[in-house]
């Protein structure tokens, strides 16, 4: 049966946000506050821990023996790459093509807005300026979870392999874009994790997930942010009301849709003072009007990068550029979400030079060939 390859690309943006420099902290103005948000599971969820080098690999918690958590690097990690999804960020991307290609950043006086927000550090050249990051994300902790328990053994998957030129390459030896997986919506309890063995091998992998509905809550503190990278920042955390994000382990069998919401917002007016302010001033518990504030402005922000008039609703991901139109589809997810599975190792000797559909073609029903066909 004809398949969709569990994770696909978001094309670069054709009108990527304008490079900056970043100011130091001691001259540091600007937005600053605390989001206090909301992450809850919708699919299984798997985070392990630094410690399951044996056996069953146990869930990630902050202390020993205490509630499931998830680092605020693998959040921080997770948001950084939407939001250079988004604006066309520094590039993540190996050695092909080079850093004017890949607008990939190189000193502080020159940066894009991902590297303003999350941090810099230069991929080649030593010595070099560095900058920390604007925004702190905490460890995400389901302080009413319990810690599970149910060891579900899985048949092991290979690391992603960006050597695979087909698949993360155009023709143009180009990189096709930031890498997202599909949702799998139907994965909505461990049972229905695919690729499950009764019993495990020597190359399976054995894991405890979290069943759907755990809460987990965060803190995101922000400080010297302008208004449009304030607005970026708002649109990676909450992009919309039917899209979702992935995190943790076992993206392409399902695991790890979780759906993240702001509960409350401080903001601070001295970002010096911010360090020392958060707790002393009052949160907004209903924060959305003034959230959808700022992303709007954005939104308007990139309709003029465009060229083009906003939607009415200010919608980012409906305007028309091909980046947004890809994440719409990846952040989404899909009633074909049946049909995602990983091509095998016979079907790759197959169909070694098959190109992968696009996010565009697998949305008007373009698959993968069956290894019968």
């Amino acid at each position: 049966m004809p398949f969709i390859n569990p994770y696909n690309f978001a094309r670069i943006p054709t009108a990527p946000m304008p490079k900056g420099r970043a100011e130091g902290w001691d001259k540091s103005t600007g937005l600053s506050g605390v989001l206090e948000c909301s992450l809850i599971n919708e699919t299984p969820l798997f985070i392990p821990s630094a410690d399951s080098s044996t056996g069953a690999k146990e869930f990630f918690t902050v202390v020993r023996y205490g509630p499931p958590a998830i680092p605020g690097t693998s959040l921080k990690g997770t948001f950084r790459s939407l939001a250079e999804a988004i604006a066309g960020g520094c590039s993540p991307f190996g050695d092909r093509g080079d850093d004017a290609e890949l607008n990939r950043c190189r000193s502080i006086a020159d940066l894009c807005p991902c590297c303003r927000l999350f941090g810099f550090m230069p991929v080649r050249a030593s010595g070099a300026d560095v900058m920390r990051g604007r925004v702190c994300i905490s460890d995400a902790v389901a302080a009413g979870a319990k810690y599970p328990t149910q060891a579900v053994t899985l048949e092991r998957f290979g690391n992603p392999k960006a050597s695979h030129g087909p698949f993360y390459y155009t023709q143009d030896n180009i990189p096709r874009g930031r890498k997202l997986y599909w949702h799998h919506p139907a994965v909505d309890t461990i049972q229905k994790i695919p690729r499950q063995r009764p019993n495990a091998g020597q190359n399976d992998v054995v894991i405890k997930p979290l069943a759907p509905g755990a809460i987990f809550t965060f803190t995101v503190r922000y400080d010297g942010l302008s208004e449009d990278d304030l607005g970026l920042l708002l649109w990676t955390l909450t992009p919309g009301t039917l899209r979702r994000h992935k995190v943790g382990f076992g993206k392409g069998v399902g695991l790890g849709t979780t759906n993240v919401q702001v509960l409350s917002w401080r903001a601070v007016a001295d970002p010096i003072a911010a360090l020392t302010q958060y707790d002393q001033d009052e949160a907004d518990t209903a924060p959305q009007g003034r959230i959808d504030i700022v992303k709007h402005g954005y939104t308007d922000s990139y309709a003029r990068r465009l060229d083009v008039p906003a939607p009415d609703d200010r919608d980012l991901f409906q305007l028309p550029d091909h980046n947004l139109a890809d994440l719409d589809a990846l952040l989404t997810p899909q009633r074909f979400a049946d049909q995602i599975r990983y091509p095998s190792f016979d079907w790759f000797r197959r169909f070694a030079s098959r190109s992968l559909p696009t996010v565009e073609e697998t949305m008007t029903g373009e698959r993968l060939p069956d290894l019968r066909q």
